[in-house]
């Protein structure tokens, strides 16, 4: 955060503030202003341009792996074994859903 906050010659808070305002689940940030100085420099986010690789390697720094039970132990070593996961999931799905209709 810091190193892109000095590359855009700007606060982290303000790259962190314009990081979650590119989430498109986020509605309006909390910013946490205890002062309108603080308020006013949190402001400033709406100004602050990521271009798309300062977002990627946000993303890069804050991924966390969520790991067991949230994603299944043999799905969550790797993209691919989950997209494996995920395509054999749909299919056991699409059987099931045939076997019920054919009932």
């Amino acid at each position: 955060m810091k190193d892109i906050a000095a590359e855009l010659g700007t606060a982290p808070s303000r790259v962190a503030l314009a990081r979650t305002l590119l989430n498109p689940a986020v509605t309006a940030p909390i910013v946490g202003a205890r002062s309108l100085a603080q308020l006013d420099d949190n402001l400033g986010a709406l100004d602050v341009r990521l271009d798309p690789a300062q977002q990627a390697r946000l993303a890069e720094v804050s991924a966390i792996e969520l790991g067991f039970p949230t994603v299944p132990c043999a799905a969550s070593t790797s993209p691919d074994k989950r997209a494996q996961h995920d395509a054999a999931s749909a299919s056991e799905l699409a059987a099931s859903d045939s076997r019920l209709a054919a009932n």
